[in-house]
């Protein structure tokens, strides 16, 4: 799992991770939120997300 962002980045893969382990949400919906909170806090980010999934963990 990993959400890409510029200028939060490092902060978002760790909120993220602590999300992925302590709830029971998917991975690809712990990350649109994420980067939908990113994109509310920072000016310079809009709301057009794409999430791509490179496979299924195991």
């Amino acid at each position: 799992m990993k959400a890409i962002h510029k200028q939060f980045g490092f902060k978002i893969d760790s909120c993220t991770q602590n999300a992925y382990d302590n709830t029971d949400l998917d991975a690809e919906t712990i990350v649109r939120k994420s980067l939908e909170i990113a994109s509310s806090i920072c000016v310079f980010t809009n709301d057009n997300i794409t999430v791509e999934k490179l496979g299924e963990a195991e």
